[in-house]
């Protein structure tokens, strides 16, 4: 039997025969949902097309036995559209090659569910039939078609058995409540939407076009903020895989065109702006990730500073750095400790540090007193002091070593002082890992501060040159002839950094 007859028997005048096998419908792992979605993206596509813009309802409805009609009201569905190659898809359009409709329609066939097509006047209805070939019996895909049928405008779909409509209502942006849609953003032919993710059972979902592709969760492996609305995401050929990079590249997309229009005032959107950047300072509290790593432009850095401070306080910075935050201790600065990639770009791109300073540094020096360091940093401190000592003859030359947060300069000493004054935070910053980086720092700083204090001349010049060799020279000399004692002094500093780096949150 030939698809024709198969057709002719059930009262259609046509057929297309694929040469496609019933069993070739069950290598796609394609389901109802994956049929059904191709249906209301078809008919999204082609009420976008005609409206020349966005549809706003969910193109699915139930008759009075409950059957499921997809519909639109556009120009319908010719029977050459459902040959193999033939697609008038457009690059902005929901559905990509075309090839959906048809394999929507194998898999249904396949599994025994009955689809009609009714498009104008012609009922085009997918079958399965039986075929000879060399001497063997197989099973085809056919579509039968005939015309001169009562008329529709446009094209339904029409699903006997069971209310696709509701099932799958969540999954297209058009079936949920407009409430849901906290906002939409609309350029050109592109569109985004930020929707609430209480509408969606909880759970951050991620559409790509209006339809649901998968949670954010899958796609990314964290959960979100908001469930997203994205539009240039690729997805493999199941369509239900979608790739990470593309994924986390529209969010920010469409996060930077949030912020832009906070920053303009838009409510709307500063709702949303505010809801994100509290999300994320609420899990950058508890060290826990909300989103994947921002990338934003110079205005969107902006508003997130605004927001930022509207948040945590004028008067508190954000940071992630051990050093920074020793430091926002002894200055005493409210801080929120973020050890997340939020923290560091609050840290760094929002500039917490400079704000660190503006709120804690009235002056452009100002003295740390060891007596105010944290005990595990004093006793670090006071054992560089002894290498120093040993090394470069501190004492003896009458020198003192004092410690200031001083801005642009790692040591600063004056003519006609015998001061060496060392960059407490760059000090603390290179003592944030390990000993030697610590070691090997206060060493050079001192020595170098050391020779002009001997040539009494700035850097560069001969005298200072002269001095800083011979610096060098009694250091070496020194660490010799002094081997065992400067052992002791550095198994100590050793000691000591091991009870520093044990402190809580290093």
């Amino acid at each position: 039997m030939s698809c024709l007859k198969a057709c002719r028997d059930m009262g259609y005048t046509d057929a297309i025969e694929y040469g496609i096998t019933k069993a070739y419908a069950f290598t796609r792992n394609w389901g109802a949902w994956e049929a059904f979605r191709e249906f209301v993206q078809n008919a999204l596509d082609e009420m976008h097309e005609v409206l020349g813009r966005r549809p706003e309802y969910y193109p699915c409805r139930t008759n009075e036995l409950r059957w499921t009609i997809v519909y639109d009201r556009g120009r319908g569905l010719g029977v050459d559209s459902l040959l193999i190659g033939v697609s008038e898809k457009k690059p902005w359009q929901r559905g990509r090659f075309g090839e959906g409709l048809k394999i929507a329609l194998l898999t249904l066939a396949a599994r025994d569910v009955w689809v009609w097509i009714r498009s104008r006047d012609k009922l085009i209805h997918p079958i399965i039939a039986p075929k000879t070939v060399d001497g063997k019996t197989v099973e085809v895909f056919c579509i039968c078609y005939k015309g001169g049928e009562r008329p529709v405008e446009g094209t339904e779909i029409v699903i006997p058995s069971i209310d696709l409509c509701d099932l799958f209502r969540d999954r297209f942006v058009q079936g949920l409540d407009p409430k849901c849609i906290l906002a939409t953003i609309q350029e050109d032919e592109a569109w985004y939407d930020v929707i609430d993710k209480s509408c969606t059972a909880g759970e951050s979902k991620v559409y790509v076009r209006d339809i649901y592709v998968s949670s954010l969760k899958e796609a990314v492996g964290r959960d979100g903020i908001f469930s997203y609305n994205l539009y240039n995401v690729m997805l493999d050929e199941s369509r239900r895989i979608p790739s990470w990079a593309s994924v986390t590249d529209q969010m920010w997309v469409l996060i930077r065109k949030v912020m832009e229009r906070s920053a303009m005032g838009d409510e709307a959107f500063r709702r949303i702006a505010r809801t994100y950047v509290e999300k994320l300072v609420e899990d950058c509290a508890r060290n826990r990730l909300a989103e994947s790593e921002i990338f934003l432009d110079k205005e969107a850095v902006s508003e997130i500073s605004r927001l930022v401070d509207e948040i945590v306080g004028a008067d508190r910075v954000v940071l992630r750095s051990t050093h920074l935050i020793d430091l926002a201790k002894y200055l005493r600065v409210k801080y929120l400790e973020c050890r997340t990639w939020f923290g560091d770009y609050v840290e760094r791109v929002l500039d917490h540090k400079h704000k660190l300073m503006k709120l804690g540094l009235p002056k452009e020096v100002d003295v740390v007193t060891k007596d105010k360091m944290p005990e595990d940093v004093r006793r670090v401190v006071e054992i560089l002091e002894q290498i120093a000592d040993v090394l470069f003859e501190i004492k003896h030359r009458g020198v003192t070593i004092n410690y200031a947060l001083i801005n642009k300069a790692l040591g600063l000493t004056y003519q006609g002082t015998r001061l060496i004054t060392v960059n407490y935070e760059q000090l603390l910053y290179n003592c944030r890992y390990d000993y030697y980086p610590c070691l090997e720092f206060y060493m050079s700083v001192v020595g170098h501060e050391l020779a002009h204090i001997v040539s009494d001349s700035d850097d560069v010049t001969p005298e200072f040159e002269r001095a800083l060799t011979n610096i060098i020279g009694l250091a070496t000399a020194n660490a010799i002839h002094h081997a065992g004692k400067i052992a002791k002094l550095v198994q100590e500093l050793k000691e000591a950094f091991k009870a520093w780096r044990q402190q809580p949150g290093r």
